[in-house]
């Protein structure tokens, strides 16, 4: 029974505003059967822009090194493979509200998931004065 890759997002707990901020996907199948055609997409607050994003692969290939926006792909997953995908975006100097980042799978028809829930990941960044704390 294959089991449904899953994803995690990382990020720094704040940033400020008017600068960049990094973000990191990482899908894994752990197998024991390869997912081909599984549903990669991300979405961001409104404050986060211009993303750049970067793919690297451990057993597997990157359908695309990079690329702009957010993630909107099929991946392909053999057994035991990862894909880590470093999403650069810029943070809106104002308002300074929370900026938020969310990675979540679609596995295609048939494929059975042991461990349903692992298919989603987000990060919330407090943005400017609020990032220590301070209120």
């Amino acid at each position: 029974m294959p089991i449904c890759p899953s994803a995690s997002t990382t990020a720094a707990h704040s940033c400020r505003g008017g600068s960049s901020t990094q973000y990191r996907v990482t899908v894994t199948n752990l197998g024991p059967d390869a997912a081909t055609g599984v549903g990669l997409a991300t979405v961001t607050s409104a404050n986060l822009s211009g993303l750049v994003w970067a793919c690297s692969g451990t057993a597997t290939n990157c359908a695309a090194a990079s690329g702009n926006g957010p993630l909107a792909m099929n991946i392909n997953l053999p057994a035991g493979s990862t894909l880590d995908f470093l999403v650069d975006a810029l943070v809106a100097p104002l308002p300074e509200a929370p900026a938020a980042f969310s990675a979540s799978l679609t596995p295609p028809a048939g494929l059975q998931d042991p461990t349903p829930g692992d298919e989603a990941a987000s990060d919330i960044d407090a943005v400017g004065v609020f990032r220590s704390g301070f209120e």
